[in-house]
């Protein structure tokens, strides 16, 4: 599963930004989100002195959020590609507006012992990155790896998407996610993107097949890109009691 994941994010790392409208954008909207999420937990101790740590970081989407508030962020993911499109994006999209800090990204492995020189006040895996890990062994460990990187008193945040509300739905054997993304990226280009979910038959799990379409009328060429990976349908309680396997304190989530 671990080789099946890291090809996944290797072969999407030149295309993840146009599953977002506006990748940019969606960068300083959740900024924004976040900055007041931490806010909560900061107290008096000044930004510059808060360590974010992402350990699933991707191309970099929430450690750019992040540093954009003024955060010392670190950042890792299993995929070298995504890391190498994460450093581009550093040099291409934000070395002008002058980061305070800029995230230090680097190829690590959830499931290894990640050995760096600080332990850091918030420790984040975003997007829906843990339910990749099809069975409880594998996702106590990931959450281990993020326990042993997070000082005494810092605080660990994970989010995933709401499968409980997915499933109170009981999905169909395959699914069509809409609505599609039709974005024109230029006068000339234009993106489509949607996915289809295959559900396995007890529906704890499903397969997704990610479709982005590039039509570009300058050259006259439509090109289809499809991506396949796989996800737990991993319910909150589940991730609760994992959580407190691992002796961690679980917030309640903000509908309880």
């Amino acid at each position: 599963m671990e080789k099946e994941i890291e090809t996944f994010y290797d072969d999407i790392a030149d295309y993840y930004r146009f599953i977002f409208p506006d990748w940019l954008n969606s960068v300083d909207r959740q900024s924004k989100i976040l900055n007041r999420i931490i806010e909560n937990y900061i107290c008096n101790k000044e930004k510059e002195k808060f360590e974010i740590y992402d350990i699933t970081c991707g191309i970099g989407t929430q450690s750019f959020a992040f540093a954009k508030q003024g955060f010392p962020v670190w950042a890792s993911d299993l995929s070298t590609n995504a890391i190498r499109k994460a450093n581009e994006f550093l040099k291409q999209d934000f070395h002008d507006n002058k980061l305070r800090f800029e995230p230090k990204f680097f190829v690590s492995d959830l499931l290894k012992p990640i050995d760096l020189d600080r332990k850091f006040d918030l420790v984040v895996a975003l997007d829906n990155a843990l339910p990749h890990f099809e069975n409880n062994e594998k996702l106590e460990k990931a959450l281990q790896t993020m326990q042993e990187n997070v000082k005494p008193n810092g605080f660990i945040m994970i989010s995933i998407r709401d499968y409980d509300k997915e499933l109170e739905q009981t999905p169909p054997k395959q699914q069509t996610k809409l609505p599609s993304i039709c974005l024109k990226k230029s006068d000339f280009e234009k993106v489509i993107v949607f996915q289809v979910w295959e559900w396995t038959q007890n529906q704890s799990a499903y397969h997704a097949h990610m479709y982005i379409t590039i039509d570009n009328s300058k050259t006259n060429t439509i090109e289809t890109k499809k991506f396949s990976f796989s996800y737990r349908a991993l319910k909150r309680n589940v991730l609760n009691q994992l959580l407190d396997v691992c002796l961690l304190y679980t917030s309640p989530s903000p509908r309880d």
